[in-house]
């Protein structure tokens, strides 16, 4: 069994005075001084061997006798442990709490921390894990990890900081080989606590008698009938419970907590007026067992968007079928699709997500990231992780937006830029309350599609056809595949396996058929990015840089709109005429409060026509998103002497050292990324027009 490297110990607590035993259930009574006991920290590494003897795991624990300063070695059934998810706090609340560091670590570990000197909620959580069976430790990132001086550079710190560096690293490890993860979901800081009043109004009964006499419901024939009253029985559902009892608690506010759900195996949550679970399998709310609690309303339709804690491939699918609304895919045979979707919404509900110290956007997610790129691994695609995106098909997910909210009659954006910790082309950025939508992960056509390589309608004249699957790379990468040997698959047995394999029935309308160089104008070349801790390929990072090819810039003029107008801002093209047509006003910039100098005269600032999105609408319905950059000044062609080559489609590989004389250029212009717009197929045609009429060869770079 796997240990982290520091744990609390709850011996003493579990055979303390004051916890009775009653048929299996350990209780705790009024009698008994509780308050006095002492929990220990201990270093499992050098302390715990693990045995199994009849049967039973057993771990050998060293004790040593202080008087005598003897070693002995004691058997302990209760191998297993728990962890600790819960809000700090305001900093006032924090101060005077017990923290692990060098000035404590000899404490904790000899003498013990009295249970009466933690905060209410570490009391409670570990009163109820010494009741737990086998459970024999706990494991609370204060007590467990040495703390930080949050407001000193990283360089020069000492063991605080290399040991939360090294405990960042295996942050999904500790949860994911816990027994449990214990929420203090209700609690806004450490005095709360793990149990609220219960209060009987929020016990509403939710199974109801409808009498349907008189009315055409359910067969009813007349209205005045003489005949006894019809009753059924109906279900009220609430779509909003879930989201008001966990998701939108305090500790689930937390961006720390997102990656504590999803890697530890198990999530009791102890909510307002009630306990929920969460796990692999199944979720479930104390007051309403039989509810599914996975239904949600959006754009006025109930649907199911499954369980956050559900990573597999058909909650992956289920996902974009939700977005497809019933629509064929374009992108049904892009490798690793699945993984994908459910990656964007991780990272959706992430953005979302407060963090006490801006800098730990990108390390605070730093294991879900090295899950997924585990998952990706597992489906044969081994890529680079890119702050917060990845290397494959990255080009897509660069056209995310910050979701704007309209309030009191004009749209509200409240986001904040923190390019200290991510460059601008990076969500991981913004901080907004509302969130991020991460871009349709695609690769614009460019995997073949099996069984209609021959004929893009779907029709087949030849039922028996053979297809390699070594000729079809995206069906060897998916989960399901049989094996990665080829194998002969006629295509009737190819679309009986898509759909079966994928839920998705053989579509009523073609699939629209794409490609790169329709759909897609620019290409990522390199990126070159320098991390914090180089141990850790998913944490913090220093710089980073993508070097791309756009196929058109052009310079525009920003404005700012003025009431009554409720849309805060425009763009047109610079030297463009006084024609209103073509003034364009459905953009998002980023962070307009962080990003004032874009308003300034002066400021140099570009369009760049990206790609047509969404991937999950009618292609008649889709925008042209472009990318909105402002100029920042030259820089070294060098600075990507070092980096991985991005490898997508259909491109070449670029010789970084470029040397003047040679015809290459001796820099590079720089960009920062302030925002997006679209431009509809419709209403902007001339537009479109317009921005494609002038090409450009120039590679720049993104910061």
């Amino acid at each position: 069994m796997w240990y982290p490297k520091r744990l609390l110990d709850l011996e003493d607590l579990r055979n303390a005075n004051g916890l009775t035993e009653l048929d299996g259930l350990k209780l705790l009574s009024e009698h008994g001084d509780i308050e006095r006991t002492k929990v220990r920290l201990i270093e499992p590494a050098e302390l715990i061997q693990q045995q199994t003897r009849a049967g039973k795991n057993i771990v050998l624990m060293k004790s040593e006798t202080h008087s005598k300063r003897k070693i002995s070695r004691r058997e302990r059934e209760n191998y297993r442990y728990v962890t600790l998810s819960h809000c700090w706090g305001k900093p006032k609340s924090v101060q005077g709490q017990l923290k692990l560091s060098s000035k404590t670590e000899e404490r904790f570990k000899k003498e013990g921390i009295e249970l009466r000197e933690l905060p209410k909620t570490f009391r409670d959580a570990m009163l109820f894990a010494c009741r737990l069976e086998k459970v024999g430790f706990i494991w609370i990132d204060s007590l467990c990890i040495k703390q930080r001086v949050t407001d000193s550079s990283i360089e020069g710190l000492g063991g605080a900081q290399k040991d939360w560096l090294e405990q960042s690293r295996a942050m999904d490890q500790i949860y994911r080989n816990s027994f449990l993860n214990i929420s203090a979901t209700a609690a806004v800081d450490g005095d709360q606590g793990l149990f609220c009043n219960r209060r009987p109004e929020y016990l509403w009964e939710d199974e109801i008698n409808i009498n349907y006499t008189g009315t055409n419901l359910f067969g009813s024939t007349r209205t005045g009938s003489t005949q006894q009253d019809k009753l059924v029985r109906c279900t009220l559902i609430d779509v909003s419970f879930w989201d008001d009892l966990v998701e939108r608690a305090p500790v689930n506010r937390r961006g720390w907590v997102l990656q504590e759900r999803l890697m530890a195996p198990r999530v009791l949550h102890f909510c307002r007026d009630q306990i929920a679970w969460e796990c692999q399998e199944f979720q479930a709310a104390e007051g309403h067992p039989e509810m599914n609690p996975t239904l949600s309303v959006k754009l006025g339709d109930i649907v199911d968007e499954g369980r956050l804690k559900d990573l597999t491939v058909k909650a992956g699918l289920d996902l974009r079928e939700n977005r497809l609304k019933g629509l064929s895919d374009p992108d049904t045979f892009m490798p690793h699709l699945h993984v994908y979707e459910l990656w964007k919404r991780v990272v959706e509900v992430y953005s979302r997500m407060s963090l006490t110290v801006s800098r730990d956007k990108l390390i605070a997610l730093s294991g879900t990231a090295r899950l997924f790129s585990d998952m990706l691994l597992r489906e044969g695609s081994s890529q680079d992780y890119i702050v917060g995106m990845w290397s494959q098909n990255l080009e897509s997910q660069l056209l995310w937006q910050v979701n704007e909210v309209f309030q009191d009659g004009v749209f509200e954006n409240p986001a904040r830029r923190d390019t200290s910790r991510a460059p601008s082309f990076s969500w991981a950025s913004i901080d907004s309350p509302y969130g991020i939508t991460y871009g349709d992960v695609t690769d614009y056509g460019a995997a073949p599609v099996l069984g209609q390589v021959a004929n893009p309608s779907g029709h087949n004249d030849s039922e028996e056809a053979d297809v390699r699957m070594e000729d079809v790379t995206p069906l060897t990468q998916f989960h399901a595949r049989a094996s990665p040997t080829a194998v002969k698959l006629d295509r009737r047995a190819a679309r009986k396996n898509r759909a079966e394999t994928h839920r998705i029935d053989e579509p009523s309308i073609p699939i629209e058929s794409s490609n790169p160089t329709d759909d897609l104008f620019f290409k990522v070349l390199k990126h070159n990015v320098v991390r914090t801790d180089p141990e850790n390929s998913f944490g913090m990072i220093k710089e980073g840089q993508l070097l791309i090819k756009p196929r058109f810039l052009r310079k525009i003029e920003l404005k700012k709109l003025e009431p009554p107008l409720r849309i805060p801002f425009s763009w047109r093209l610079q030297n463009d005429d006084a024609d209103k047509s073509m003034e364009h006003s459905n953009l998002y910039l980023d962070a307009p409060e962080s990003d004032a100098d874009i308003f300034k005269t002066g400021a140099e600032l570009y369009v760049m026509p990206a790609a047509y999105g969404e991937r999950t609408v009618r292609k008649a319905f889709r925008y042209l998103y472009c990318l909105l950059l402002k100029y920042e000044g030259d820089v070294s062609p060098s600075i990507f002497g070092d980096a991985t080559f991005v490898a997508t489609h259909d491109q070449q590989s670029f010789v970084a050292h470029e040397q003047p004389g040679d015809g290459q250029p001796t820099h590079y212009r720089k960009f920062r990324r302030i925002g997006i717009t679209k431009l509809s197929n419709h209403m902007d045609e001339e537009a479109q027009r317009e921005l494609k009429s002038q090409e450009t060869d120039e590679k720049i770079c993104l910061v």
